[in-house]
Formats: C-alpha cells, sequence, structure tokens
C-alpha cells in the first residue's frame, strides 16, 4: 500500500523513476512507464526489414558529403535550395514525394546535412526537408581552421538565432504548397533549435510544427561546453569521448579553460551563448516524442530529466541502450515503426498501440495497403544508357561476292 502511495505521489509529481534505467527500451510517459515487448520490436523489424537495404545507413560512407552528394542526384524527388532567412541564407535539401506531411530535420552539431542522409530513405511517404544551420555544411574550399577542426566555421551562433533557418526554410517551403502536418525532427542541436524555434512561434502565435520528435537533444549550451571541457574528444565522437587523462586534465584546468574561450571568441569571432530550454520547453503545446540514451555522454539522465519535467504537453519517451543519438542508425527498424505511429496516429491512441503487441499488430494490417507504399527504387532516376555505335562487321563478308562481281564485269 505505502508503495502505491509512494508511486501515486512521484507520478503526480511527475518525477521519473529510476528503473526506467534498468530496461533495454522503455517506454515512459505521463502516467506509466514499461518495457517495450520483444514481440513490438519483431514486429518493427520485420515491417521495416527493408531499411537495412539502403546504403544510407552505412556510417562509413555518410561521412563523405561529396559521397552523399552524388548519390542524392540519383533520386528524382531531390533539390538543393538556398532560402533567405532575415539574417542567413540558409541551404537546405528537399524531397518531394507528393505528400501533405512535411518532415523537417535539423541535425546536430558540427554536422552537415549530408549526414542526416538516412532519414531520406526511412520516411519515404513523406516530403522531407534537411538544413544546413548557419555556420554548418560541407565546404571544398574552407580556409577555416576551425572547419577542419570541428566542422564548422565562425557563421555559427551556438543558438543565438539559428531559429531564424527554421523559419525561413518552412516558410519557403509552405509558400506554394499547403501541408496538414509539418513535423520537427531534431538531432542533439538540432532537437535544442527545434524546442527554441517552436516555443518562440507559440508566444508569436505563429504556427510552426504540429509535432516534434527530439533525439538526444541539449538542454543548454553550458552543460554541453561542460562536458567537452570534462572530455574534448566528445566534439569529435559524442558516443564515445574517450580523451587521454593528461589531456582532460588540461581542459579542466581554469585558466586554460577562460583562455582558450577568450582565443575561440576573439579569434573566430564566436559568442557563447547562455542558453537553457528551461523556459522554452514549459511553452511547448504541441505532442512531443523524445528518443534518449540511457547512457548518453552528452546528455546526462539528470539533464533529460529535467527536460522531461519541464515538458507539459503530450509526451512519450523512448528510452533505448543506444549512445548518443545513434537510434536511428542502431534501432533503425524500430525508430521508423515509432516515428510513423506518432506522426500518424492521435497521442493517445499512439501509446496504447506500443504498450500492446496486439492492437499494433492489427493497426499494421488495417494500414498495409497505405504501409511501404513506396519503395527506394521509385526514386531513382533511370541511368540513361548511350547506345554505342558499332562497325557493321558483317560488311565484310560482301568484301569477296563484291570482289567477284567486279572481276566479272570487267571480263566482259
Amino acid at each position: 500500500m505505502i508503495k502505491k502511495i509512494l508511486f501515486f505521489i512521484l507520478t503526480s509529481l511527475n518525477i521519473i523513476c529510476l528503473d526506467i534505467y534498468n530496461y533495454d527500451t522503455c517506454i515512459l510517459t505521463e502516467n506509466k512507464k514499461f518495457e517495450l515487448s520483444q514481440e513490438v520490436k519483431n514486429i518493427a523489424f520485420n515491417s521495416n526489414r527493408s531499411l537495412g537495404l539502403s546504403k544510407f545507413f552505412d556510417t562509413s560512407k555518410i561521412v563523405d558529403s561529396n559521397w552523399v552528394k552524388n548519390e542524392l542526384q540519383k533520386d528524382r524527388t531531390h533539390q538543393e535550395l538556398i532560402t533567405q532567412a532575415s539574417d542567413n541564407k540558409t541551404e537546405f535539401s528537399y524531397f518531394n514525394r507528393d505528400s501533405d506531411t512535411l518532415i523537417l530535420i535539423g541535425p546536430g552539431f558540427t554536422n552537415s546535412k549530408e549526414k542526416m542522409v538516412p532519414f531520406v530513405h526511412m520516411f519515404l511517404d513523406y516530403d522531407l526537408a534537411i538544413l544546413n544551420f548557419r555556420g554548418h555544411g560541407h565546404s571544398e574550399w574552407s580556409f577555416s581552421p576551425l572547419y577542419h577542426l570541428a566542422g564548422v566555421d565562425s557563421n555559427i551562433q551556438l543558438g543565438a538565432s539559428e531559429e531564424n533557418d527554421v523559419f525561413a526554410v518552412i516558410e519557403t517551403l509552405t509558400k506554394n504548397k499547403k501541408y496538414k502536418k509539418i513535423i520537427g525532427l531534431g538531432i542533439c542541436f538540432g532537437a535544442f533549435i527545434f524546442v527554441k524555434a517552436e516555443a518562440i512561434a507559440q508566444e508569436k502565435n505563429i504556427k510552426l510544427f504540429d509535432k516534434l520528435i527530439l533525439d538526444g537533444c541539449w538542454l543548454s549550451l553550458d552543460l554541453a561546453k561542460e562536458k567537452i571541457f570534462n572530455d574534448p574528444y566528445l566534439i569529435i565522437s559524442p558516443q564515445h569521448g574517450g580523451a587521454p587523462d593528461y589531456l582532460k586534465s588540461i581542459f579542466k584546468n581554469k585558466t586554460f579553460k577562460n583562455s582558450l574561450q577568450w582565443c575561440v571568441e576573439n579569434a573566430c569571432n564566436i559568442r557563447f551563448s547562455h542558453i537553457s530550454l528551461e523556459n522554452y520547453l514549459k511553452e511547448i503545446k504541441i505532442p512531443v516524442l523524445l528518443f534518449q540514451g540511457k547512457n548518453d555522454l552528452m546528455i546526462s539522465r539528470d539533464e533529460f530529466e529535467e527536460i522531461w519535467n519541464n515538458l507539459s504537453t503530450d509526451k512519450v519517451a523512448i528510452i533505448t541502450s543506444n549512445p548518443h543519438v545513434h537510434n536511428h542508425l542502431r534501432s533503425k527498424e524500430l525508430y521508423k515503426l515509432v516515428s510513423d505511429l506518432f506522426i500518424e496516429e492521435n497521442f493517445s491512441i499512439f501509446v496504447n498501440i506500443l504498450s500492446d503487441y496486439k492492437k499494433l499488430n492489427k493497426t499494421l494490417i488495417s494500414k498495409a495497403e497505405n504501409l511501404h507504399k513506396k519503395d527506394i527504387k521509385d526514386f531513382l532516376k533511370p541511368i540513361a544508357v548511350k547506345n554505342k555505335k558499332h562497325f557493321p562487321y558483317w560488311i565484310l563478308l560482301l568484301i569477296v561476292p563484291i570482289i567477284y562481281g567486279i572481276k566479272k564485269f570487267k571480263n566482259k
């Protein structure tokens, strides 16, 4: 009885119980938590196993932006576009699949839009756009030391004004086409910016997103910066980190930290923002789906719980065993299944389906005609094969009779 009362108090106060981290994959809602059943995982895998055939999930290839760009040229739905924000030109890739739903992808910090290419094949039934936040993006001829070190240039604003990039892209895409739903799918820093953008839109009474998917969302820039100072290798590998102890001790030194920050701010003309999502999260009114790794090195459990507790809207979290923002790579079949259901279904129905594999199976069967109605090959441009002109060797067979005929004609 005491345990039930305690549980009721904790849930009513919106406090997360620690045992959610004991599951391999946990579903967390405002009212309950449960381990995702193996049956649901099996259904996800069998429904979306074709994703394993896509080379866009090959992590050794998608780090090469040139390779990605060349591959995207084969996609007849693909366009490379530029839009003008109030204070910046924003590049984005757009995929027009004749859908009434648009998914906007916000990449993580230091990631170019090309690295988000797995989503191009994951969400074939939706229009898709992937933007480069200011200061981000692949460059062939960059002379910036910062770009070669971290993949960004001095145009980065570290959360100060990237929401303008989001507004500009959506405004451009909705000028000529009206969408029934616009979904924001943010990865890491992208999730951080999407929350800020949606909160500002709510405050200004502007319609931006209908639903948000936040994967490994930052809570604040100060906390992210502190983690990188504690383990500088996290800027290169946020999944594993692993800087040697001597390097960690150097970066933890207060004098070194202040000196390095001064150099970055003055030499690169970059200002470190002190932006936290705490107040922005409270302004979110639309449904939110969160993906979070229980041992994420970039987003601690405390940070995730603060994000969760500050959200007062319809929300559900998928707690996984995957490292930072690798959910869509390591659990791609489940990621697609959950995201599709979240996008398509009413929120309460979505949660009920996830908790009962029989309901899930029934739902998928009833939608079988619409599921996977588009395949990767549907978007590939036909490769023009030039017919080579070969020498007509059969003419050689006529040489003998021609010579014979000529001689016979002369003898007459």
